[in-house]
């Protein structure tokens, strides 16, 4: 055959159909409950601790954590004070969500995990915060798991509480071959709940009058991603606290789980389209033979000759094979969180669930979006870095058909950065829960380092995204004032500007308060230290309070220590506070605070009237004058009590200045004091 007649041929559009027969191949793995698996330990010990077990290597601990809290007293008060193991150099442990309210007549769930990587016999210990035996019935369960994914082994996740009468959640499946299960805690203590269709108890603890907890599973894996999986109960009809929360085990996508479809009559058809005009052309030198190459380099029968010594080889849909596609950088997850801790910590605004929307928000209020983009093509032909730029338009039908985007960190506009105080520009994202804010993983490998953070500026420096990567963006970010009242805006992520090869399949969206007010509130640090205190010397440190708002009648601020019993301790011994602060009915009417030299062996505090903004101080309040005898202080209370109230607008950026004096007898115990106070911002009505 003439060679330069076949190479010709290859140009055409080729068309193979395959007939197949139906048939099935057992998945190479699966999520496996491994039998080292401890025992559940239900218990009213303040630190319930499992028996020892061996987890095999790289296997997965979904621990779930049921605890009972009460009101009042304090004592009774509940939480998940630490969770810990045995090891010498401890595992990981991940908080992916919790539901029901601490410190109130609730029960309450948390799910942790950790990952084994290497095979060695432990114990897994959690610690409750109750200190009244009465309080703390608690049920903690640990599952070892075998196939699951280690790097987020936690694919959608959720939950609520105050549900009355069954529990019903529905999420969508994120991965071939995940596993549903469900957390209950009912405070009513009804009855041990009987699972839904297609479920079952795993375990539960059942404790007369005072909780009722259940772990409950699906019978078997789920085969297909998106499909629509319900976790629910069918009785018993309970009260209105029970705390619930679903949670899909993430099987290990390199294990390669393989569904096929089930129709046993159909035609796959593979279509290669010609690239025209055959390019490009290769010199052999002075070379007369040479092999023909099918697709899937297959040889030709035969060898051919030429006596050109410049042939062309490639073209067609053999050039095709040869070189890979585009790269299509995938806008695939998106998650909205609050602006309350560092990248790792901050908590979700919309529970824990990623690629929700979020409503009602107030200008001029931080806020922080997490992008997921993944290069779902490939890395030869247009490959180059990319400097992700997030921008905005107002939405009028979807998101998809707005023509005008706005750069985030352009001047004025609708939109800007926030500078958080939690965040560093340009730092470097890491893969946290979804529970928390993260998302589910849309690719291979995480992109690290990747300086993805970004507070100040709206564009992430210059980096290459590969067809196996992924990469998570968080911005932080506001609405301005000249943003839409109650309109709903739409983001994206670009190339600095051009959208080409970018794909969205979400857009992320926040649709403003109707009414187009604003609050916002920040501390100067969430630390301050005394250093070493000498007794019989006052020491003395200080907080800036910031707030902003359009609110015509203004804010009001008050605080509250966390702990009942007193504001600093150590290992049970406290420092003395001062008679805990009780402001007068309005700024203008005395409190109880007294001067300094008052109960002078305590903590105390007050507002400071250098620096502190003149609507926000009240003299009557805090004394006429930041000298000793002028000054009044108090103590920190136990409940909220006004510190400021401001009955004006605060356009403007308005602070106030919290002095913390210290100072202690010869008599008080050495040791490192800690304690934490918590301040909050409302409007006036």
């Amino acid at each position: 055959m003439d060679p330069r007649k076949l190479l010709r041929i290859v140009g055409f559009v080729l068309t193979f159909v395959f007939f197949l027969c139906s048939f099935s191949l057992p998945a190479k793995a699966t999520l496996v409950i491994d039998a080292s698996s401890p025992a559940t330990v239900k218990s009213n010990a303040a630190t319930l601790t499992t028996a020892s077990f061996t987890p095999p290597a790289n296997s997965v601990l979904y621990i779930a954590v049921f605890l009972r809290s009460e009101a009042s007293p304090a004592g009774r008060n509940n939480s998940v004070s630490s969770i810990t193991d045995n090891l010498g150099y401890h595992l990981t442990y991940t908080l992916q969500g919790q539901y029901g309210t601490v410190n109130t007549d609730d029960g309450l769930v948390y799910l942790y995990t950790a990952v084994a990587t290497t095979s060695q016999a432990m114990t897994v210990s959690v610690t409750q915060a109750s200190t009244v035996s009465t309080a703390r019935d608690a049920m903690l369960r640990v599952v070892v798991i075998n196939g699951a994914r280690l790097s987020g082994p936690v694919g959608q996740i959720g939950g609520g509480r105050g549900v009355t009468g069954v529990v019903s959640d529905t999420y969508t499946s994120s991965a071939h071959g995940s596993w549903g299960w469900l957390m209950t805690a009912d405070w009513s203590a009804g009855a041990v709940p009987t699972p839904g269709t297609g479920q079952e108890t795993d375990d539960s603890y059942n404790v007369a009058s005072k909780i009722t907890d259940s772990l409950i599973k699906r019978t078997t894996t789920t085969p297909t991603a998106g499909t629509s999986v319900t976790m629910d109960t069918t009785a018993p009809v309970s009260g209105s606290q029970i705390a619930h929360l679903y949670f899909e085990m993430y099987p290990d996508p390199d294990l390669g789980y393989t569904t096929f479809a089930s129709s046993t009559n159909f035609f796959v058809n593979h279509t290669m389209l010609g690239i025209a005009g055959g390019n490009p052309t290769y010199t052999f030198s002075t070379s007369t033979t040479f092999k023909l190459l099918s697709a899937a380099q297959q040889q030709q029968t035969g060898i051919g000759t030429s006596t050109s010594s410049t042939f062309g080889l490639l073209s067609g849909f053999l050039r095709s094979l040869y070189v890979s596609p585009s790269p299509t950088y995938t806008q695939i997850h998106y998650h909205w969180r609050n602006d309350d801790g560092s990248e790792a910590a901050a908590t979700s605004k919309t529970s824990g669930v990623q690629d929700t929307d979020i409503t009602s928000l107030a200008k001029s209020t931080g806020v922080r979006l997490r992008f997921e983009v993944a290069n779902k093509g490939g890395t030869k032909v247009g490959y180059s870095t990319q400097q992700f730029r997030l921008e905005y338009g107002l939405k009028s039908t979807t998101c998809a058909d707005i023509g005008s985007w706005t750069d985030v960190g352009a001047v004025a506009g609708d939109w800007d950065m926030f500078d958080s105080s939690s965040l560093t520009e340009g730092g470097n994202t890491t893969n946290i829960a979804a529970g928390i804010g993260g998302v589910v993983d849309g690719n291979h490998t995480f992109l690290t380092p990747n300086g993805g953070i970004k507070d100040t500026s709206s564009t992430v420096s210059a980096i290459n995204l590969t067809s196996e990567q992924f990469i998570e963006l968080e911005y932080s970010i506001q609405a301005l004032s000249a943003a839409t009242d109650g309109g709903a805006y739409c983001f994206r992520v670009t190339n600095a500007g051009n959208p080409t090869n970018y794909s969205y399949t979400v857009y992320p969206q926040a649709t403003l308060a109707a009414g187009g007010g604003y609050l916002y509130f920040s501390v100067d640090g969430t630390t301050e230290g005394f250093g070493t205190v000498t007794p019989g010397t006052v020491a003395a440190t200080s907080s800036i309070l910031t707030v902003r708002t359009d609110n015509s009648t203004g804010f009001f601020v008050t605080v509250r220590r966390s702990d009942a019993t007193g504001t600093m301790s150590s290992s049970g011994t406290y420092i003395p506070d001062k008679t805990a602060w009780v402001p007068g009915a309005n700024t203008s009417l005395a409190g109880n605070a007294t001067a300094s030299t008052t109960e002078p062996l305590t903590l105390q505090f007050r507002v400071r009237q250098a620096g502190t903004d003149g609507a926000n101080y009240s003299s009557a309040w805090w004394g006429t004058a930041d000298t000793t005898v002028a000054a009044l202080f108090a103590g920190f209370p136990a409940s909220n009590q006004n510190i400021i109230d401001r009955s004006s607008s605060a356009v403007s950026t308005t602070t106030a200045y919290v002095l913390y004096n210290l100072n202690v007898p010869t008599t008080q115990k050495t040791g490192a004091y800690s304690g934490d106070i918590i301040y909050t911002v409302t409007t006036n009505i």
